[in-house]
């Protein structure tokens, strides 16, 4: 067995507990006067190897110390260099010092990190072949391109994961019946981060260090920014086939695009139909607080307020949340005859429900969070006539009528609202990779930016952003026990 000590400190005193076991240690740990400019590191680098769980820094020589920017060592053309970390007070310090020959950091939480010293020549030549065998890993052409598909599998939106998930795996069988891309075969790499933006994060990393440069997802606008932050900053491409929130293009960044349209598009829609259509006399407005729901229900609230459509009430509930009692009674006290609710089809379902079990008599409209089955399920036969605003409905195209059928004999369902943008999510990298005739991510990002595709969705186009040029979303009505229909205008 290798020798070894571990010990554990929280990174307020991380200098004080490294100090001992490196002899030319670092200054006192808050001392940012001392030390070489060069072995300080920023803190955007610092932020984003917090992000893995654990690090190993080698040691190069008796003052510089090296750790490889991705872990795992799956380097990148423009990412694989090594560099130097020196980490102060908030950031761990690392210096040289002949004890040791390679340091693993381990994050055993957010507050508290272990430090593993190993000092052998067995285990130095075992680091070393490491790393070459990362580096050499790369001199020879992978005989697969992975394509990560990261949406919710668990938790209360798996639904949705489920029309994600088909969606791509179709477009990657589909693909590959065909030869694949340039010669290579797509496989599929899947993860589940339950919508909850903490374990995107988690995925994120789990991508990076699986080697994964293509991701479609995430689902959910809460989860695609935060894991977004991570592709970008390590060269990896994710097309989201399902979140909306306009945030996650408005960051310049390069690698992120979607196959869905904006809540800054879907929310006029829905608020334009409301005000020029449906003409109710008192308008409420309803979110769940979250980043996408209450995004677009401010972008209806606008919408309305622009034309002269008074809102009498804006309020958040809680995602979860099972008893809407107390918001019935306001929503009954002011006169309310249309409600109009962003968010998921969990607690709209239970409101569509406790609503006509109390009385209320007023019509209700959601984005495509709300557009599927389940509500149905939850709310019974208080989801006739739900207004919904949806993408088109590609599986009634009649140019799809193959692929639709090839979803059936699978047993799964065509007609729901993700299901064509993911499957167009993984067209568009394929032949974003095959345009650019590389695999070099930044080449086929301009490749993508730079094209048209042919899609089921049609022929798609990107802004510089990342968002598709011309999307539209259509106002279905929904029925219970039955197919929806296109709303009347």
């Amino acid at each position: 067995m290798l020798g070894s000590c571990v010990m554990g400190f929280t990174r307020k005193k991380i200098g004080a507990m490294i100090a001992p076991t490196f002899p030319s240690a670092s200054p006192e740990a808050g001392d940012l006067s001392q030390g070489s400019a060069d072995n300080l590191m920023d803190l955007k680098r610092f932020q984003a190897l917090r992000r893995f769980d654990s690090v190993t820094f080698f040691r190069l020589s008796d003052t510089h110390w090296f750790v490889p920017k991705r872990p795992a060592f799956q380097a990148h053309e423009r990412r694989s260099k090594l560099f130097r970390y020196s980490w102060r007070r908030e950031k761990p310090v690392i210096e040289s010092g002949p004890g040791a020959l390679a340091i693993r950091i381990i994050k055993t939480t957010t507050q508290e990190w272990s430090i593993m010293t190993k000092g052998t020549n067995k285990l130095s030549r075992l680091f070393a072949a490491l790393v070459m065998a990362g580096v050499a890993s790369h001199s020879f052409a992978a005989d697969t391109i992975k394509i990560g598909i990261a949406g919710p599998k668990t938790g209360p939106v798996a639904e949705y994961g489920t029309m994600q998930f088909n969606g791509a795996k179709m477009a990657i069988d589909q693909i590959n019946a065909k030869g694949g891309v340039d010669g290579k075969k797509l496989e599929a790499v899947e993860y589940d981060d339950a919508c909850d933006p903490k374990q995107a994060v988690a995925v994120a990393n789990k991508v990076v260090n699986g080697g994964v440069k293509y991701v479609i997802g995430h689902l959910c606008s809460s989860s695609a920014q935060p894991a977004s932050d991570v592709y970008e900053d390590e060269g990896i491409i994710m097309v989201t086939p399902a979140a909306t929130s306009p945030e996650i293009t408005a960051r310049g960044y390069k690698l992120v695009f979607r196959t869905i349209g904006l809540d800054s598009a879907q929310g006029p829609a829905a608020g334009n139909y409301i005000a020029d259509v449906a003409k109710p006399k008192i308008v409420a407005v309803i979110h769940d607080k979250q980043q996408y729901g209450e995004g677009i229900a401010t972008a209806v609230k606008q919408t309305l307020e622009a034309k002269g459509v008074k809102v009498a009430l804006f309020e958040g509930i809680n995602a979860g949340d099972k008893d809407f009692s107390s918001l019935i009674a306001k929503l009954k006290q002011a006169n309310v005859d249309f409600v109009y609710y962003g968010g998921y089809h969990p607690e709209l379902g239970q409101i569509l429900r406790q609503s006509k079990e109390k009385g209320l008599n007023a019509k209700f409209m959601g984005p495509e969070g709300v557009g599927n089955d389940s509500i149905s399920q939850i709310a019974g036969e208080a989801s006739e006539g739900l207004l919904v605003t949806l993408p088109k409905s590609f599986d009634q195209d009649p140019a799809n009528q193959a692929l639709t059928e090839a979803f059936k004999a699978k047993k799964q369902d065509p007609s729901g609202p993700f299901v064509y943008p993911s499957y167009s999510a993984v067209q568009v990298v394929a032949d974003g990779i095959a345009a650019a005739k590389s695999e070099d991510t930044d080449k086929v990002a301009a490749a993508i930016h730079a094209g048209t595709f042919k899609t089921p969705m049609g022929d798609l186009s990107y802004d510089a952003k990342g968002d598709l040029k011309n999307f539209q979303f259509v106002v279905y009505e929904w029925h219970f026990g039955k197919p929806k229909t296109e709303a009347a205008k």
